[in-house]
């Protein structure tokens, strides 16, 4: 999915349509389906009967993980379109991803889906701080702003004994039951090297152990790399931390090349290593892995040129007459 996006002729466009068409699809009938169809957008907890809001998704984590993705999309393509005061229908484009932007903010907080929320405004503000001149112009102060979000992240839920930044979220110290999950998925004693296997942590006895121990009826782990490490063992956390670094190191060099285009990818980069802390964000189908996928995955520059040569019409924006360029950018809306 994300090689057919970044092996476009056109990279930066077909990011930003595959960003739009979702988001303006999902998120505003999210909107409808939880306040006009409940019977759709709407799920209630079997215990206490209070609505759960889920929009066009089963469960109401996965809506903020639509939401996130879909923002932050929709603030790139804000600020992009920001800085190009000459536009072409600039004053509709700033109003549609405006409004997609606001729309989403009103499900993280419907869905009280707080995770997606944090991580949103953490990607969000990485991304509106690369708008900077001075940061631009200083590759350290780029290391030091995704570092502070990731140690903010790691203080408010480790760090912090009081549980002051935790709660101003409207959560608990033990961040909704996580820590007792933790603790329960650790007893089960897997083998430390290579896990129980793939996917398999959560089969059998040691998943109806662990719903006897939290009385949830969980699949996950609630910590991306905890649940890493319960499959794969330390293996598959070195192969986690190796692949996070080298696609960090993608992110930088997409930076330094495109300024603009290295700023999504900063942004998705920073809010999965935050979000799979407290949920199973490194897992397949997931819309946060997806995000962060696309974020540290880079494509040879000489194989999109040879592609551009068999289909000179889709040639990318920067090798083409600027009339054909301005009807490219808009296309995507």
């Amino acid at each position: 999915m994300i090689a057919i996006v970044l092996t476009d002729p056109n990279p930066g466009l077909a990011i930003k349509r595959f960003f739009a068409r979702v988001g303006f699809i999902l998120l505003p009938l999210s909107l409808l389906f939880i306040k006009y169809y409940p019977d759709i957008g709407r799920v209630y907890d079997p215990w206490t009967w209070e609505p759960l809001y889920c929009g066009v998704t089963t469960f109401k984590n996965l809506l903020g993980m639509i939401c996130l993705v879909c923002a932050l999309g929709a603030v790139w393509s804000f600020i992009g379109a920001y800085e190009r005061p000459k536009m072409p229908r600039r004053t509709q484009h700033l109003a549609a991803h405006g409004i997609t932007v606001a729309v989403a903010i009103w499900l993280f907080f419907t869905a009280d889906s707080m995770t997606s929320l944090t991580c949103f405004l953490m990607g969000g503000a990485v991304m509106v701080m690369t708008t900077q001149r001075w940061v631009v112009k200083r590759e350290s102060v780029v290391h030091a702003l995704v570092a502070c979000c990731v140690l903010m992240s790691l203080f408010a839920l480790f760090g912090d004994s009081g549980g002051t930044l935790v709660g101003s979220l409207g959560r608990n110290p033990t961040l909704t039951g996580r820590t007792a999950i933790w603790q329960a998925v650790l007893s089960m004693h897997t083998n430390p090297l290579i896990g129980t296997g793939f996917e398999s942590f959560w089969l059998g006895s040691r998943m109806e152990r662990v719903w006897k121990i939290t009385d949830q009826h969980i699949q996950e782990a609630h910590d991306g790399y905890l649940e890493v490490y319960l499959n794969l063992g330390l293996v598959g956390i070195a192969l986690l931390a190796t692949m996070i670094v080298s696609g960090y190191r993608n992110v930088l060099a997409v930076y330094r090349r495109d300024t603009h285009a290295g700023r999504i990818r900063l942004a998705f980069f920073t809010a999965g290593v935050i979000y799979s802390v407290t949920e199973a964000g490194f897992r397949m189908m997931s819309p946060i892995w997806i995000g962060f996928l696309l974020a540290i995955t880079r494509v040879s520059s000489n194989s999109l040129e040879k592609k551009s040569r068999r289909r000179p019409e889709l040639a990318p924006a920067a090798d083409v007459p600027e009339a054909r360029t301005e009807v490219a950018v808009q296309e995507f809306i």
